[in-house]
């Protein structure tokens, strides 16, 4: 099973919300309050209604605490150093979410189809391996996405959980197909899933 590989998209301007708008040797500023800029994380919206964002010169700030948490970093204020230190998430550590956790997950290059010289691939052979700790109400979701280089997503699948009682599950997934730029008909299957895997990171999280 290939080892799973996160990445982060975190290209915006960021500012750590603290309890006045004060920048550099205690400056003040006025800035306008922008509680109606919204930031989309791949389609989904991040709350900021309890820390808006900011508009300041032209430039729209947004609260690095609620970005950061929403985009998996632990965020930890160094009051001595005056210092914002940004953490990615233990890897170790599983995905969990209201009575269901993910004890691990892996999809695995599979079809080849050469288009004009470039490769169009499908994850096939997806799949999640889950505990249900506590009866659910309702069946979970969960998102899986394939990001490139770029930190770009190129392909999102919705995935739908159907056991909803105690118990530890698998589940199969697909998604549909996406370029890449390396040939298919060249060597043999294992090198190639080796060469997409180095091109290309996953995510999962659950709704």
């Amino acid at each position: 099973m290939k080892k799973i590989k996160y990445i982060i998209i975190f290209s915006l301007v960021l500012f750590i919300a603290v309890p006045s708008l004060v920048f550099a040797a205690d400056k003040a500023i006025k800035a306008t309050l922008a509680s109606y800029v919204q930031i989309v994380n791949v389609r989904e919206n991040i709350d900021t209604s309890s820390n808006p964002l900011i508009i300041y010169n032209q430039r729209t700030y947004v609260p690095l605490r609620v970005v950061s948490e929403a985009l998996g970093y632990e965020v930890g204020w160094d009051a001595e150093n005056y210092r914002v230190d940004l953490k990615e998430e233990d890897q170790s550590v599983k995905l969990a979410k209201d009575g269901i956790e993910v004890i691990e997950y892996a999809a695995t290059p599979n079809a080849r189809v050469p288009i004009h010289d470039v490769v169009s691939v499908t994850y096939t052979d997806g799949e999640i391996l889950y505990t249900i700790t506590e009866p659910l109400k309702e069946k979970a979701t969960a998102t899986f996405q394939v990001i490139n280089q770029n930190n770009k997503v190129i392909q999102t699948e919705t995935i739908i959980l159907e056991e909803t009682e105690p118990g530890t599950y698998k589940h199969n997934f697909y998604t549909g197909y996406f370029r890449t730029s390396y040939d298919g008909t060249k060597g043999d299957s294992s090198y190639f899933q080796d060469k997409v895997l180095d091109e290309f990171s996953y995510r999962l999280k659950l709704n």
